[in-house]
């Protein structure tokens, strides 16, 4: 059988078979999965700062399991986003694509794609990667219990809702960029949690334990 011959790949991306998906749709998938994730960074972000004794003493099981579910949602989210297999739907299988859908953006022609467009995902990408990499890493090492000389009560192993809220807001952006260029403006933007929606939201959930609290 006559091997298949393959471009070379660029750092940090994967090697792919063809994509069904086109590049609009494949867009829309990595910006589904990122808005998703920034909701649960968001939740688990603003829970925290509602974390007062007194709730924690009403009810430290459920706030307990509830924060965990929003970081682990959060962290496998942004894992998932730069995926290295080559089947997955991920952020290094992008450069590929856009240069294989090079002549069908409206905001560039295919040399813009290719010299300027390409190198600006590829630059963002590798700083995704850069960002991700020690959040993957402590996530391993805590919630699958890999690091056996550390504990939870490691300051500097512990994750922080705002560097996945970080990472996944680049993400989104980088989504954006990409729907704008290639579609034009104006566009459906990818959105990511609103914090003023989600800090209301808890405030009303959170009045029982103030009013507790407030109590002679």
């Amino acid at each position: 059988m006559q091997n298949e011959r393959t471009a070379p790949t660029r750092e940090n991306e994967v090697p792919s078979r063809k994509s069904t998906l086109p590049l609009r749709d494949f867009l829309d998938r990595l910006g589904m999965d990122a808005g998703i994730g920034d909701h649960h960074a968001a939740m688990g972000a603003e829970l925290e700062r509602r974390m007062t004794t007194e709730a924690w003493s009403q009810a430290s099981e459920f706030f307990s399991y509830t924060r965990k579910a929003h970081l682990d949602a959060a962290a496998l989210t942004l894992a998932r986003l730069l995926d290295k297999r080559h089947d997955a739907v991920t952020f290094r299988r992008l450069q590929r694509l856009i240069e294989s859908e090079a002549g069908r953006f409206r905001e560039a022609s295919p040399d813009e794609v290719r010299k300027r467009i390409i190198p600006h995902v590829e630059e963002e990408i590798n700083g995704l990667i850069k960002m991700a990499e020690p959040i993957k890493t402590r996530r391993d090492q805590l919630m699958a219990h890999n690091a056996q000389k550390q504990t939870l009560r490691n300051s500097e192993w512990m994750l922080e809702f705002s560097e996945l809220e970080r990472a996944l807001g680049k993400a989104i952006a980088l989504v954006n960029y990409l729907k704008t260029a290639l579609e034009g403006s104006p566009t459906y933007m990818i959105k990511g949690a609103i914090r003023g929606n989600i800090a209301a939201e808890l405030d009303r959930v959170m009045q029982p334990f103030s009013a507790t609290s407030s109590e002679p």
